[in-house]
């Protein structure tokens, strides 16, 4: 974690929001949610207003959650999303976050929260 870097945790209606680097934000969904269309439009409002220029998102499947078909497609209409890193525990989970490859460009998934800090802040460099 960036040195001096105070984390601000955020919530919202279907999960919480932790900035673990500047510009990077890391999603963890409750268990059970249902990521409808209108989350993500919610999610896009608080990224704007917070990051009017790029940033990054960590999603970390801790919980089991599902998306409806409109919150995917709406994921790919994000502004300024440099990089998505989808961090899961196990390979069945590894499997089912490829999905957001067919809506976002730069999508990465891992098993170590770490690792995708690493890339995500590589990411952020490159844009």
């Amino acid at each position: 974690m960036h040195l001096g870097h105070k984390m601000k945790k955020h919530n919202l209606s279907f999960g919480n929001f932790n900035e673990i680097e500047p510009n990077v934000l890391e999603i963890i969904a409750h268990e059970g949610a249902v990521i409808t269309k209108s989350n993500i439009i919610q999610l896009e409002e608080y990224l704007y207003e917070k990051y009017p220029t790029k940033f990054s998102l960590l999603i970390n499947r801790v919980f089991s959650y599902s998306h409806e078909f409109g919150s995917m497609e709406q994921m790919s209409k994000v502004k300024n999303l440099a990089a998505l890193a989808i961090v899961v525990q196990n390979p069945s989970k590894a499997e089912a976050a490829k999905i957001h490859k067919l809506f976002v460009k730069n999508v990465k998934v891992f098993f170590k929260k770490s690792e995708a800090i690493k890339w995500l802040m590589k990411m952020m460099e490159q844009e």
